[in-house]
């Protein structure tokens, strides 16, 4: 059985969600909307199923670990709060589908707090290795991390503590693939130079000038650091599922060209890619890609815009919009911002 990656979520009752369906492209998925409605939610839900694939085997075991990795991804007091809130009891069920066909589907109530009942295909054991970047660097704060994050609680969500372990492994030995020779290049050339670690410390290492502590980087350039080394430490490759939340925040928009050239690349290498964004220059740009420049590569890139439904009573009642081409959506808030902020420049400029 070969690894599927993710091809369609359902969620009642989650979160912020009433009832809704999700399909995803195996390539790059973009999602964009405004803030509330989820879009985090989405890729954590995901992520939290990925990350707990292992422990399959063993039923209670897994029910006990996926409600767990639930509570430290999302940060509720209790498990139970992550139920959506109205009047009464009630029960959130999630529903995931691969590529391969297989299934994963888990509930809990509103009294749940440290169990979900869970019904799975053998073969959703077959899932790809998953990493999650949130919104801040952990790069330039991995020394002691994770043995903080073990033995106190500190205020972190559990992807940050993941990702710290994923930045912490060793170099894979021997050569590189082409491709991630071609991607660790072109991030060097943005930065300047190349990130190493030494003893749980990272360091960005420039010809001529030795090291430069993480911490006195730029924060844009931590978060380059950050996917240069997960595909140096092979963590990120090939099958591989990428979560990155908002991956524009604390960059240049002259950074964005770069970003999106390395989506690009990750896919075409094979890892499925579930981007959010409120960059209108990100969005502009994949979507230049998937309408002009996609003839070889036939990359499925999928728009994702997740909006609230303006005729529901339950103001956060969510509805899905999807495309494969940006400008086919109907609601797309970034764009409508841009022109409306275009027009107000034209009114003031040509005003008497």
């Amino acid at each position: 059985m070969t690894n599927g990656v993710i091809e369609k979520i359902e969620l009642e009752n989650f979160t912020i969600f009433n009832s809704t369906k999700v399909n995803f492209s195996k390539n790059i998925n973009v999602l964009c909307g405004m803030n509330g409605v989820g879009k985090t939610h989405l890729m954590k839900t995901l992520y939290s199923v990925c990350a707990t694939n292992n422990e399959l085997n063993n039923t209670k075991k897994h029910e006990e670990y996926l409600a767990q990795k639930l509570i430290g991804v999302f940060r509720p007091d209790q498990l139970g709060r992550l139920v959506k809130r109205k009047p009464g009891r009630h029960r959130a069920n999630v529903k995931i589908k691969l590529t391969n066909n297989s299934t994963l589907a888990f509930s809990f109530s509103t009294s749940s707090s440290k169990s979900v009942s869970t019904e799975h295909d053998e073969n959703f054991k077959h899932i790809n290795n998953a990493i999650f970047i949130p919104v801040k660097e952990i790069i330039s704060a991995t020394e002691n991390f994770s043995a903080l994050y073990e033995e106190y609680h500190i205020a972190f969500e559990e992807t940050y503590y993941d990702l710290n372990k994923q930045l912490l492994r060793p170099l894979k030995k021997g050569p590189s693939n082409s491709t991630q020779k071609k991607l660790l290049k072109t991030l060097e050339d943005v930065i300047d130079g190349k990130i190493v670690q030494e003893n749980g410390r990272f360091y960005f290492v420039k010809p001529k000038q030795g090291k430069l502590e993480m911490g006195l980087l730029a924060e844009g350039y931590r978060k380059i650091a950050t996917i240069f080394y997960l595909i140096a430490n092979g963590t990120l490759e090939k099958d591989s599922i990428l979560f990155w939340d908002e991956p524009e925040s604390n960059m240049n928009p002259k950074m964005i060209p770069i970003i999106t050239e390395l989506f690009i690349e990750l896919a075409k290498m094979g890892v499925q890619l579930f981007i959010s964004t409120h960059s209108y220059f990100l969005l502009k740009r994949l979507g230049m890609y998937a309408e002009y420049q996609n003839d070889k590569s036939k990359l499925d890139i999928r728009f994702i815009s997740m909006y609230k439904n303006p005729d529901a009573k339950d103001t956060d009642d969510i509805l899905i919009e999807s495309c494969s081409q940006v400008a086919d959506l109907n609601y797309n808030p970034i764009e409508d911002e841009f022109l409306k902020l275009y027009n107000e420049q034209q009114e003031l400029f040509f005003r008497d």
